[in-house]
Order: structure tokens, then sequence, then C-alpha cells
């Protein structure tokens, strides 16, 4: 090969990986501020103070990392789009007393970053949780009857597998050895819980299959707000 054409292509690939590498910087620095104000938006008992500062904190960072994310692509771009309009709507209905509404508004946003990561070739921990989080929902409300169960139990059981995969940056989210074992022994219990709600299920124990779903929901968001900065 002609040794400048090799240099080229090395230069290229180092200016690749440097780019991704910072782009993943500010993608982990959005879910830090992102989750908390998502997670806790979804929690009734918690104090309003709480649950604005944490919006706060997402809307004050949001204009450097919108600058950031700004013209590196389309998929960014329709989630910087996703973003602009979700933001001061979740602000507005918090404001208004409708935390719930604020939630879903946020929730918005969530498919729209993982797609971005996509299109750009990168991934986060966290989006093995988003990809796995609908389903999991889906399964959550097939277990209160009224539709099939056990297709999506599977799914649900297969997107599992992926978060059990070891191994990601946790300089990226602030994780020392204490925390990622931490990680591991939920995403572990987890498993458990999947493993029993399918033993539930093959021997028709409805009230036991309602309960071990709403356990596999409660266990994921132990999960996920690992890897938001709450600033407490």
């Amino acid at each position: 090969m002609n040794p400048r054409a090799l240099l080229t292509g090395l230069f290229l690939s180092l200016a690749s990986a440097a780019a991704h590498a910072g782009l993943l910087e500010d993608m982990a620095a959005f879910e830090r501020a992102f989750i908390p104000a998502l997670a806790l938006t979804n929690q009734p008992q918690q104090p309003a103070e709480r649950v604005a500062a944490s919006l706060r904190r997402l809307t004050g960072a949001w204009p450097g990392l919108r600058s950031a994310f700004s013209g590196r692509g389309a998929a960014l771009e329709q989630a910087i789009r996703a973003a602009d309009a979700a933001l001061p709507q979740a602000q507005r209905l918090l404001a208004e007393g409708r935390r719930a509404d604020a939630h879903e508004a946020l929730e918005s946003i969530r498919p729209t970053f993982l797609e971005a990561r996509r299109a750009n070739g990168i991934e986060l921990y966290v989006d093995r949780l988003t990809e796995f989080h609908h389903v999991m929902e889906e399964t959550v409300k097939a277990a209160q009857g009224g539709a099939p169960l056990r297709g999506l139990l599977e799914q649900a059981s297969a997107l599992w597998t992926r978060a059990e995969r070891p191994g990601f940056d946790a300089a990226l989210f602030g994780f020392d050895d204490a925390k990622y074992a931490e990680l591991r022994r939920r995403v572990q219990g987890e498993r458990e819980t999947i493993e029993a709600l399918r033993a539930a299920l093959e021997r028709g124990e409805t009230a036991q299959v309602r309960e071990l779903a709403g356990q596999m929901k409660t266990r994921f968001a132990q999960i996920y707000v690992m890897f938001g900065d709450f600033g407490e």
C-alpha cells in the first residue's frame, strides 16, 4: 500500500475515533442530567422541590450540550428538536402540578437519543436499558391480564441478556469498583426476577405473576437511576 495512503487512512481513523470519543462523553453527560429528571417526575411521593431541582439542572445543562450535539448529523438534529420541544413543555407541566404529564414529555426524548447514538455508531450502557424498558413495560401491562404474556416475557429476557454483558466505560458515569459491583448485583437480581416470573407463568400462578412483574419494573428502575447524577 502507498505509505501516504496508509498514513492518511490512519489519520482519518484516529480523527473519527476522537470525534466519537468526544460525542460519547457528551452523550453520557446528557444522560447523567436527563435520568434524574425522568426518574423523579415518575415518582409521586418525591418532594416537589427535589423534582423541580432535577429538571432545572437538566434545562441548565441543555444549552451547552445542545451546542456540542449541533451539526453532527440528521439523527442528532432530530434529537435536538425533540429536547427543544419537550424540555420547556415539561417545565410548564411541572409548574402546573402535572408531574405525570411532565414525565411523559421527557419520555419522548429518550428514544431519539438512542437512535442518534445508533446512527453515529456508538453505544452507552444505558441504551441496553432503554431497549429493555419498552418491552418490560408491555410485559408488566400484560401481566395484569388482557394480553398475551409469554412472547413479551421471552423478548424481555432476550433483551436483558444484553444488559448482562459486562464492561462499559465506568468513568463516563462516575462508577468506582464498589458501584460497578452493586450494578452487577442488581443486574443479576433482575435476571432472577425474570426467571421467577417465567416459572410462575408456567405454573399458572396469576397473583405471583402480577407481583413478580411489578418487582421486575422496580428492579429495573433501581438499575437505571444508578446512571444519573442527582447532584445530592
